[in-house]
C-alpha cells in the first residue's frame, strides 16, 4: 500500500488469490492490483484540446446544490495536478454562465 496516495480514487483491476489477516477486517484482506481512475471533470472551454496535457484547476464555485458541482470541484484530483485530456464531451450548462466542457482526464505522472 505504499504506492497509493491518500485522496486519490482507484479501481480494482485484478484480484489475486492471496489473503492476509487483519485486525480491522474479520475475514482478512485480499491482495489486488489497482490503477488510478480516469475522471469526468468540467474544465474551461479555453483549456480543451484533445490529448493535451493541462494543469488542473478546480472551478471556484460554492453552489453545492448545483448538479454539476462534483464535476467542477471533483474528488481524486488536486489543484496543480498535470492531466492528459482523454476525451472531450458535451458543453456544460453552468448557472454562473461559465464556458465549461465535460472531459475525461487521466492524471499525468512523469
Amino acid at each position: 500500500m505504499t504506492n497509493l496516495e491518500p485522496g486519490r480514487i482507484y479501481k480494482v483491476m485484478k484480484k489475486r488469490n492471496k489473503f492476509f489477516p487483519c485486525r480491522i477486517h474479520e475475514d482478512g484482506v485480499q491482495v489486488v492490483e489497482v490503477s488510478e481512475l480516469d475522471l469526468d471533470i468540467n474544465i474551461e472551454t479555453r483549456l480543451v484540446f484533445p490529448s493535451g496535457i493541462i494543469t488542473f484547476k478546480p472551478q471556484e464555485c460554492q453552489d453545492v446544490s448545483c448538479r454539476s458541482y462534483t464535476k467542477c470541484v471533483p474528488l481524486g484530483i488536486v489543484n496543480g495536478d498535470k492531466c492528459k485530456i482523454l476525451s472531450v464531451n458535451d458543453p456544460v450548462k453552468c448557472p454562473l454562465n461559465r464556458s465549461l466542457v465535460l472531459v475525461k482526464l487521466q492524471r499525468f505522472v512523469e
